[in-house]
């Protein structure tokens, strides 16, 4: 569904179908507000990406400000929010004209110096730019848990230990969109590199030679040296299994529509809430369609919408079987066997 079909009806219940009152961009941009708001809420948009272990920077920046004028993600190095940049903690002291009692280590620039040398700063990873929160995450295709920084601010002690066949995921916070694996991973290089042949986003429906048509033939991953491409299709230049890796099922924010002939990303029966909330804004301004009372009667629609989607939430899963296994089946000295969910992933015993 395109986004001028929403914008046409939009006009049709204001009655402002000749964009006399407001523009497509206005509307556009409420649009996209009220899909954050709708996301951010209901936690409905859900998608599973495979992140590498160490994580991947493509710049290094010494100040704060330089964050915004190069590619993320990035990494940074010690910084004091001063006027100064260290990359040794006793420069810290230096500058004060202080003795220092510290000395100094291995500080990493990127993220897979860490598994050459012991580094003595901490390097983070990044979630997705449209990450909201975390609804599953797995290392080396094992279920793992995070917490928040709040959490352990407010004394959760369960983050204190150093020991552990998996790590934890630290959260900073959502804003930052930064974690840091805990303890560190440092034995095993997960980062996936391709050295040989680049993969080429295409499909060859015809196996008894070698030759693809880019008009007919595409849809998948395919590896080999000597097929050519003549025009701006895409290649894999990066990709990421699961072994050695994080596996992130999160919750994420649409994407930010700025023309009507994009595609809407939401279900179609998510939609009509969403233009709703659009509505309510519409009729709240102070324009001469203004009217509280219509305002308010959106504004009651689009909450219903939000407690539909938790009703369907709740439902989503009560088709599947969940089945405790028998104590009888339990390991020696009380350890019992946990969920192989999904399928595929390898038996854990806690």
């Amino acid at each position: 569904m395109l986004i001028s079909e929403s914008v046409l009806r939009i006009r049709r219940i204001i009655r402002d179908t000749d964009s006399s009152i407001f523009t497509d961009t206005t509307i556009i941009n409420l649009w996209n507000e009220v899909q954050n708001e709708f996301a951010g809420i209901t936690r409905l948009l859900e998608r599973a990406i495979n992140l590498s272990v160490p994580g991947i920077a493509l710049f290094t920046f010494t100040q704060r400000w330089e964050e915004d004028y190069t590619a993320k993600p990035a990494a940074i190095l010690y910084n004091f929010m001063s006027s100064y940049s260290y990359t040794q903690p006793w420069e810290l002291s230096s500058t004060v004209g202080v003795e220092s009692t510290v000395a100094g280590g291995y500080t990493g620039s990127q993220m897979w110096e860490s598994f050459y040398v012991d580094t003595q700063n901490r390097l983070f990873h990044y979630f997705p730019d449209d990450f909201i929160d975390p609804s599953f995450m797995a290392y080396d295709e094992k279920p793992i848990e995070w917490i928040f920084r709040t959490e352990i601010d407010r004394g959760n002690t369960a983050f204190k230990t150093r020991s552990g066949l998996n790590p934890y995921v630290y959260i900073e916070d959502r804003e930052s969109k930064l974690f840091y694996l805990y303890p560190r991973v440092d034995e095993v290089y997960g980062i996936t590199d391709i050295d040989k042949d680049i993969g080429e986003v295409v499909y060859d429906t015809d196996t008894s030679n070698d030759t693809i048509n880019p008009s007919t033939d595409y849809g998948v991953i395919v590896f080999g040296d000597g097929t050519e491409l003549d025009s701006d299709y895409g290649l894999v230049v990066r990709y990421q299994v699961a072994p050695d890796a994080l596996h992130l099922i999160y919750y994420y924010l649409p994407i930010v529509v700025t023309s009507g002939t994009q595609i809407i990303e939401w279900p179609r029966w998510v939609v009509k809430y969403i233009e709703y909330g659009v509505l309510a804004r519409l009729f709240k301004m102070e324009t001469d369609l203004a009217n509280d009372v219509l305002a308010k009667f959106y504004v009651d629609r689009f909450y219903i919408g939000l407690s539909i989607v938790e009703h369907y939430k709740a439902k989503l899963r009560t088709m599947r079987t969940y089945r405790m296994g028998d104590i009888q089946n339990a390991k020696p000295g009380g350890n019992r066997k946990l969920a192989d969910l999904p399928s595929h992933y390898p038996s854990l015993w806690r």
